[in-house]
Formats: structure tokens, sequence, C-alpha cells
């Protein structure tokens, strides 16, 4: 049986959406770039929109009920190995009181 800290579980998803965040501000300052250049308009930093939208996902991800793991674990399949993939992981706590979810 394969056991995974909730709150280890909770900071690999984050870190996961850092990457994908941080792949995808390129691509927004990119566009955003082009598209002041063809109309001259300069809107709000893709910075500032990026780091707004980071820590509300951080909020929500720092948040979440271990009873909704499976949901946690599609959006970010990397926070735990393959071979657990679409099994449904049972919450117990160990014991020094920490959730964890524990696969077969």
């Amino acid at each position: 049986m394969k056991t995974y800290k909730w709150e280890q579980i909770k900071l690999n998803a984050c870190r996961a959406l850092s990457g994908q965040l941080n792949y995808d501000q390129a691509i927004w300052g990119l566009l955003m770039g082009v598209e002041q250049q063809l109309t001259g308009e300069k809107r709000k930093s893709w910075r500032d929109n990026a780091k707004a939208l980071r820590e509300k996902a951080w909020l929500a991800i720092e948040n979440w009920d271990i009873r909704k793991a499976g949901k946690l674990i599609k959006l970010f399949p990397s926070i735990v190995s393959k071979k657990y993939h679409g099994q449904t992981p049972v919450c117990d706590m160990d014991g020094r009181g920490n959730w964890c979810l524990c696969f077969n």
C-alpha cells in the first residue's frame, strides 16, 4: 500500500500549477506584446494578471477537501505515480494526525 500525505499532495499540485502558469505566462507576454504593437493600446501587465491567478489557484488548492482528492489528481496527474491513476484512494489519518491518501 502506498501512502501520500495530503499536505504533500496539495504542495505537489501547487508546484505543477506553477510550472504550467510559467509556460502560459511566456505565451501571454508574447501575445500581449504583439497586441500592443498592433493596436497601440497598453493593458494591465500580464505578470500582474498571472500573479493574481496563481494566488487564487494556490488558495483553492490549499483549501481543497480531501474527499475530492480524485478531482485534484485528475487536474494534476503528475502528483501521484501513474500506476495509481484511476484508483480510488482511501483517506485516513496517520499516527501524527496528518490526513493521508492510501492506494493499493
